[in-house]
């Protein structure tokens, strides 16, 4: 072996040792991103409960019961809904009826039998002017027939009719009738009020007027046969007219006594 060669292998081992060695340089792993969390907002606080009786916020999802009584007053005896459509606003509609007879009623020298007879339906509007109040002002037609009917005799025999005197022979019966239009406009005040609680059982107290002008008809059962008797009939029909043209209204009183479903 030449010694010549000996640097030229020592010095290639070497760098092949050197080659050996070396390890390769690979990309360091970039770790993934972790997304910033989301604020939470915070909770709102409950809202505090209404106290009984109270109407229920302005939502429309809010569920407004119908209230169903019944109704006593000077239109009769009937039944009633009510509701509220609105936080001050409500809706009631109804119907109610009366009637009755008399007989041998003492009027002014007449014996009277007569009969009243009344059918009628509503639709109010009622509008509360302060929100935890029961007070109503209320407003609506009431529509329906009403007729009062009166058949007189003389208790003494006879008949005065447009200060002229008849005799009861002459004149037969006197036979009237009092009838409202079949619409009224109605305006009123009152108490009461539907609501969604509280207790189930809400009266309702109502005060008002109908506005409506009654008519009066009178005849005579012998008035086709005496031209002067009829004239005189109508003379005394004018002055009832009259009498009841300066009361153009009704006062109308109903207490409602209503369960809410």
């Amino acid at each position: 072996m030449r010694l010549s060669r000996l640097p030229l292998t020592l010095g290639t081992l070497a760098a092949l040792g050197t080659a050996a060695g070396a390890q390769p340089t690979r990309p360091r792993a970039t770790p993934p991103k972790t997304p910033a969390p989301t604020p939470t907002p915070p909770a709102e606080p409950a809202p505090e409960p209404l106290p009984p009786g109270a109407p229920p916020p302005a939502d429309s999802s809010v569920r407004r019961p119908i209230q169903i009584g019944l109704t006593l007053g000077t239109r009769g005896v009937g039944i009633e809904a009510a509701r509220l459509v609105a936080p001050r606003v409500g809706l009631r509609v109804g119907a109610s009826g009366a009637g009755g007879s008399v007989t041998n009623l003492d009027i002014e020298s007449l014996t009277v039998d007569g009969s009243v007879r009344h059918v009628s339906a509503h639709a109010l509007l009622d509008l509360y002017p302060f929100r935890r109040a029961s007070l109503h002002l209320t407003g609506g037609v009431l529509s329906g027939t009403t007729n009062v009917t009166a058949h007189a005799v003389p208790q003494a025999g006879v008949f005065t009719l447009n200060d002229v005197t008849y005799q009861s022979g002459e004149v037969g019966a006197l036979v009237g009738r009092v009838s409202l239009p079949r619409a009224m406009p109605y305006a009123g005040i009152g108490f009461g009020r539907p609501s969604s609680f509280g207790f189930r059982f809400v009266p309702f107290t109502d005060l008002g007027v109908a506005f409506g002008r009654a008519t009066p008809e009178l005849r005579a059962e012998n008035a086709p046969n005496d031209p002067r008797l009829a004239a005189d009939v109508e003379a005394e029909r004018l002055t009832i007219d009259h009498d009841l043209g300066r009361f153009p209204f009704l006062p109308v009183v109903t207490m409602t006594f209503a369960w809410r479903f």
